[in-house]
Formats: C-alpha cells, structure tokens, sequence
C-alpha cells in the first residue's frame, strides 16, 4: 500500500471518529437538556401555551382528515333520471351506533345514505349502492304514461331512532343490539320484523303524515337535455298530487356551509323526510337552477301555494327574495325562515326566533311551518346615481333592500368584519355565532376610540320626501324598514313618543346615531335614538367616500346620490297573530 493510501485511510478514519464523537456529545447535550427541561419544570403561562398548541394541532388535524374524508364521499345527486345516488355522509361513531346493511355488522368506520337511511362500512358502500335502491325522484315521460299515480313503500332495514314505534303493534322498535326491524323512508313508517306482512311490504305508501309538504316522484316528470357537452337531467313538468287536497309543497333552500355547518344537519333532516328534489344546497347550485321546481309548480299549480323554507341567514333570505322576483313566479310562494345567520333581525321580527337549536323537534318545526300565516313585506329600492370617472358616465347601479340601510360607523364595523369573513382560514375555522359576534364587539371597540366617522353630518346631505334635514353631530343615519336592528335591537321604539312602525305600510324610519359608544347603550337599551321621522322617500347624498350598507352587505362608497323608494311586496310567512 502506497504512502498516500495509507494516509488518505488514516485520515478517514480519523474524520469517522471525530463525527462520532460530535454525534455522542450533541446526544449528550440533548438528552441532558430534556432531563434538565421538563414540562413540570415550566412556568404556569408556558405550560397552557404548550398545550393549547398541542390541542389545537389535534383539533386542526381532525378537521383536516374530516374535510378530505367528507369531500371523497359527495356523489352526484342523480344516477339517472330516475333514482338518486346514495348520498353518503361519515357516521360519528361516538354518539350514534349503526349496523352495515350489508354485512349486519356493527359499523366502525362508516357512512350513511342521508336521503333513504342505508347504513354501511367502508368496505361495502360500493355493494350497497347496487343492492339498494334510493329514494324515486322522479320518472321519464313513458314512465309517466304507464306507472299508476301511487308510490310503493321503500323499506330500509335496522339503524331505527331511539324509541321509534311499531305502527302495527305500537310497541317499541330496535330494542336489541343488531339490525333487525324495519323502517319506510318515504312515510317514516316502523314496524317489527314479525309485524311486516307480505302485503304491507309491497303496499303503497300515503307518504305519512307530511304528505302536504311532499311532492311525489310521480307528479315530477323529467327530461334529457345537453349543456356543456354532458347529459343532464331537468324538470320538465309538474303536475298536481290530487290524492291530497291541502297540498302545500315545501322547497328547503340552504348552504351546506351556513351557521357553523348547521346547513349540513338541515339538509339530512329535510332530505330524509321530503323528495330530495325539493331540498337545494346552495353549496352545489345556484338559487335559479334550485327554484326550477318551484317555476313548474307555479306554473302548472295556480291554486297551490308553495312554500319555501330559507334555511340561513338574511343575507341569503334577500337573495332568495331577488331570485323570486327576477324569475316573476305568479303566484309568489310563500317565504318561511329557519334562522342559522348571526344577526336574523327579518326572522325575529316574523316570529321564526334569533337562532335555530337542534333540540327542537322536526315534528315541532314541520307544525310551525304549516301554521304561519301570510304576510306582505315592503321592499325597496336603493338606487346608486351614475357618476363620473375621468369624464366618462358610469352606469347607475340599484339593490334591494328587505331590513334596513345604514352610512356611517354600524356600516365601517360591518365592513371590518366582511373583510374578516372572506378569508378561507376564518370560514374553514371560525364558522360560529359567537366568535362572530365577538368580532363584531371587538371593531365596534376599536372605532370607538379612532373615530373615522366623525362629523357625519358635513359629509352627507340628507332629504325626506323632498326636504332638507339639518343634521346635529353624529357618526351615523340608519333608514329602517323592519323593527329589529343590530342582531334583535327594537332601536325605533327605545324611549318615549315613537310613532308604530309596520313592515307593510310603505314608509321607512329614519334616525340617528351619535357615536360607537352611543350604539354601546342602545344595545343594552340605556338610551335611545335620534329620530328624524317617517318617510316614504329618503334621499342621502354623500359628498366624501364613505362606509354604507345595504341588509349587512357593506362597502366603501365613493361620493354620489343615494334614493330610497318603494319597489314591491315580498310574502313572507310569519308565525305571530299580531298585525306587524
């Protein structure tokens, strides 16, 4: 072996032991470092920091694995013209026990059918999408001329609800731990394994006791068209169920996202018990491709009042409402609210409550919608003038207005916290009322002490059915069309000597607001507003770029005229007996 060899295989030889030894020493130094650290050792505030990091990591890794595990299971409504896919939804194995319609075995990891109730595991949801059949949506035109106007039971087996019922023997159902007894998806009907006869098997269903609300496959006919290079399927034709005569068809419109994700629990609980058709997820299509439904109803039903169930906030209310005159539906349904939004001024002041608990039973809502009674509700126009922008005219813009407007500083909060709210962060992880409203607190705070409102009244000009307004030192006007304001605030009627106000009279109310703080007050009714009065034409001039808000849609506003007159009725339901 050559000199250079030698020397080259000592030297390395010698970096091998010089690295090892450095590993040793730095192992040393860590292991030491943890002895000498531990989490005990930490101060109280680390210690909480520490762990709340941890607990938010699980917490995000689980919405995570959910989000992807949910999005791999949504399936196309329909399979073919006439059946519905299974739409699987993941079981929450912590509080519900299922049993796989498949295999009989108690479900682990699984999923559900929201439409029809099939249960199954992982491993046989593909088995039960070929061996059971989903709810009959509708049928083709042939399958119309020849199929009788009566739909048979469809029983799905086992996975009952705590303490269902025998509609045979009226003794309990499901009592033992394994899928046993049966269950109709179209009636809600339960019966024993021993009590299901061969004859009630293959019977026909009445569609139970919602029958009213329900609009069967038979009277929906459908039909091919090509959009886009693909088939779909569309409603063609609806024709009147005649075996009911109070027939009052439902139409559910939410967001699968809305109110923390209560939408997702809505749109199970209503799919389960109506024609899925009749259910829209606004997540998955637009409010006009929705309401096709309810355009053939008006059209081929002029004695039928149709009711639509707007499960949201009054943001998407409005945006019903806007759809329904757009589409100009003669006769116009019938607008029922289920409130899942932050504020539901528009709900609370019809009677529908400030927000909607799940502990309420779907027998207690379903009573309720069928009992309200129909009411008008103004609406009006809020008309932008055209302006100018490097000499060129730009077009006047309009929007519609159900709740109240506002400039000034309730607008700039509203606007902060839209801002806020279109992050994919804050939607994906903060969908919930009350850190909402705690967001709403903390802008209302912070103006409080920046003030970027301040003297309203040198900024604007402000007319009531053609007369000028002097205006004292305030930070905002609100023009009110409905009693409640600010998340249920009754501001009009704080204090002495307000005229009654009333949601179909054709006037709106016009006041003021002094400051962030005087909105402090008002909401815990400590003071009350500066009225300016009544008026069936209010006219807002804004001579800066300032904050305003349409139904709690705000933006910055640059100078230009502002009108507000009446444009039409909307018909609302509403559940109270007094006139509003």
């Amino acid at each position: 072996m050559s000199l250079l060899s030698v020397f080259i295989s000592r030297r390395y030889r010698n970096q091998l032991t010089s690295r090892r030894h450095i590993h040793q020493l730095r192992k040393a130094m860590v292991y030491s470092t943890m002895e000498s650290v531990s989490i005990t050792s930490l101060s109280a505030p680390i210690q909480v920091t520490l762990l709340s990091g941890v607990v938010a990591l699980f917490w995000l890794a689980y919405k995570l694995v959910k989000h992807l595990r949910q999005r791999s299971l949504l399936i196309p409504l329909w399979s073919d013209g006439s059946h519905a896919c299974h739409r699987w939804k993941l079981i929450a194995i912590i509080t519900h026990t299922a049993y796989c319609n498949v295999c009989e075995c108690l479900i682990v990891d699984g999923m559900y059918c929201e439409c029809c109730g099939t249960c199954a595991d992982f491993g046989c949801h593909k088995k039960a999408d070929t061996r059971f059949q989903c709810k009959t949506l509708s049928l083709s035109k042939t399958e119309s001329r020849l199929q009788k106007k009566q739909l048979s039971h469809l029983w799905i087996k086992g996975n009952l609800s705590t303490h269902s019922v025998c509609d045979v023997c009226g003794d309990e159902c499901d009592e033992e731990s394994a899928l046993m007894d049966w269950k109709c998806c179209w009636c809600q009907r339960c019966v024993h394994q021993n009590c299901l006869t061969p004859e009630a098997e293959t019977g026909d269903c009445d569609l139970g006791k919602w029958r009213t609300c329900i609009v069967p496959p038979f009277c929906i006919t459908h039909k091919k068209v090509w959009s886009k290079g693909r088939r779909k399927f569309v409603v063609e034709s609806v024709t009147k169920y005649e075996d009911e005569p109070n027939w009052k068809p439902l139409i559910v419109i939410t967001n699968r996202k809305s109110g923390n994700n209560d939408g997702d629990q809505i749109l199970t609980i209503f799919r389960t018990i109506l024609n899925p058709l009749q259910v829209i997820d606004l997540s998955e299509t637009s409010i006009e491709s929705g309401l096709e439904l309810c355009q053939q109803l008006t059209k081929t039903c002029k004695d039928i009042n149709v009711r639509i169930l707007v499960a949201a906030g009054d943001g998407t209310v409005g945006w019903v409402l806007d759809t329904i005159q757009k589409l100009k539906l003669n006769p116009s349904p019938l607008v029922a609210i289920l409130p899942l939004g932050t504020g539901n001024d528009l709900s609370r002041v019809l009677g529908w409550g400030q927000s909607f608990s799940f502990e309420t039973s779907i027998d207690h809502m379903m009573n309720k919608i069928l009992s309200a009674r129909a009411i008008d509700l103004d609406r009006w126009s809020v008309k932008l003038s055209s302006n100018r922008s490097l000499g060129i005219p730009l077009p006047s813009k309009q929007y519609l207005m159900n709740n109240y407007f506002s400039v000034g500083v309730d607008a700039l909060v509203a606007l902060n916290f839209h801002e806020t709210r279109k992050s994919r962060i804050y939607n994906y992880l903060f969908t919930n009322r009350i850190f909402n409203k705690f967001l709403y607190l903390s802008y209302g705070t912070k103006e409080l002490f920046e003030r970027k409102c301040k003297n309203l009244n040198e900024k604007i000009i402000l007319e009531m059915d053609g007369k000028r307004i002097d205006l004292p030192e305030l930070e905002s006007i609100i023009v009110l069309n409905i009693p409640s304001w600010g998340g249920g605030v009754e501001i009009w009627n704080l204090g002495n000597g307000a005229v009654k106000q009333k949601i179909s009279d054709k006037k709106l109310e016009v006041l003021g607001v002094y400051s962030t703080f005087h909105i402090g007050q008002l909401m815990i009714g400590l003071s009350e507003p500066l009225r300016f009065g009544q008026a069936k034409e209010v006219k807002i001039t804004l001579l800066e770029r300032l904050p305003i808000q349409v139904d709690g849609e705000p933006w910055l506003q640059f100078p230009t005229a502002i009108s507000l007159t009446w444009n039409s009725f909307a018909k609302m339901l509403t559940t109270r007996s007094e006139h509003l």
